[in-house]
């Protein structure tokens, strides 16, 4: 069974906030909220993360388990993403 993953054009643009170190808002799948700056993207397992860096930690949040990134840097584009399983790119 393939590992699911993110949509590719998805990936691109979570990879230009976490370059800029934009700060987000992610909404999870199970309705949950974290907030911090966007950090890198890893893969493990065969699954996908954003590093999200909070004051006193890095958080490894898992792409599919992502509904909704609010990018909250003024000016910043995107503004928001929404991950989504799809073959293609894997990091």
């Amino acid at each position: 069974m393939q590992p699911q993953i993110i949509n590719c054009d998805t990936h691109d643009l979570i990879e230009i906030i976490c370059m800029r170190r934009y700060q987000v808002r992610l909404q999870l799948q199970d309705g949950s909220r974290l907030a911090g700056t966007a950090h890198t993207t890893l893969a493990r397992n065969g699954q996908e993360y954003l590093q999200l860096q909070q004051p006193a930690q890095l958080l490894d949040v898992a792409l599919l388990q992502i509904e909704l990134i609010q990018v909250l840097t003024p000016g910043a584009d995107p503004t928001e993403i929404r991950p989504n399983a799809a073959p293609g790119c894997q990091i």
